[in-house]
């Protein structure tokens, strides 16, 4: 089965909330979520006080780059090695997560609208992992 955006109010909210933020510069918190004014996540989420990156993906980031915003998977990335070049432990969790959540979108569709590298972040995070 081929990934298949379908609009709903809340994958609208959280398009704008994203491009709100990517604005101010500010994108990085929508994958942290700890302010609530960027958390992204749905009533199924196991997630409460931090971004739910398998709703990032389908909610926000997909959709966002199927409606013709392509420089956006660049983007993930560069947020991706800051994240992971980060020392702080919640962003380290959070592109572990993202990791698990492209993992999924990769084994529940047969298509998807791109596959983040994690190549080059893989190293640096199993050796954060290792002196944690």
């Amino acid at each position: 089965m081929k990934y298949v955006y379908r609009e709903t109010e809340l994958s609208k909210k959280y398009q704008n909330i994203y491009l709100n933020a990517r604005k101010d510069g500010n994108e990085i918190l929508c994958y942290i979520g700890i302010d609530k004014r960027y958390r992204i996540y749905t009533k199924d989420s196991y997630y409460e006080n931090i971004s739910d990156m398998d709703a990032l993906l389908e909610l926000c980031i997909y959709p966002i780059y199927i409606n013709g915003c392509h420089e956006i998977e660049q983007e993930v990335k560069n947020i991706i090695t800051s994240m992971t070049n980060s020392n702080d432990i919640l962003q380290i969790y959070q592109v572990f997560n993202l990791i698990m959540s492209q993992e999924i979108e990769t084994k529940m569709y047969t298509e998807i609208p791109f596959e983040i590298d994690f190549a080059d972040c893989i190293p640096c995070l199993l050796k954060k992992k290792m002196n944690s």
